[in-house]
């Protein structure tokens, strides 16, 4: 499926990217991201979460995806996004649930929380790996 882009008033089209690619770079970016959120979140840093979250669709190139992403993320309430938002803890829980849920729609393997964490706080180097920033 192609896009459309207009740069500098000029309209070219560009191929969306690899699924494979862009989303395992997605994922590692949430997940990581989220054992890197403050501790001790102000207002203002929940709130900005809740932004980022919502507007996470607007960054996905599938549109497949970026529908599903859209309908995960809105059958949430503001105070359930905010919860999610409270700590490292219940960010990463929320990018995790997100995770399985994508991964169940598509027929792959979900892990539990306790691997998930295992691998994104003990071996963030074979998250990468499996990332494919290597390969």
């Amino acid at each position: 499926m192609e896009t459309q882009y207009i740069i500098n008033g000029t309209t070219s089209s560009k191929q969306k990217s690899d699924k494979t690619l862009w989303g395992q770079l997605l994922w590692f970016s949430l997940h990581n991201g989220a054992l890197n959120y403050p501790v001790l979140p102000t207002d203002r840093d929940m709130k900005d979460m809740v932004g980022f979250i919502r507007a996470l669709p607007l960054m996905i190139p599938c549109d497949e995806c970026k529908n599903h992403a859209d309908r995960f993320i809105n059958q949430l309430t503001e105070d359930q996004l905010l919860n999610a938002s409270r700590t490292p803890e219940s960010l990463f829980h929320f990018f995790w649930l997100f995770h399985n849920d994508v991964n169940q729609r598509l027929n792959k393997p979900t892990i539990t929380l306790k691997k998930a964490y295992d691998i994104y706080m003990n071996d963030p180097i074979s998250a990468v790996r499996n990332c494919m920033l290597f390969r």
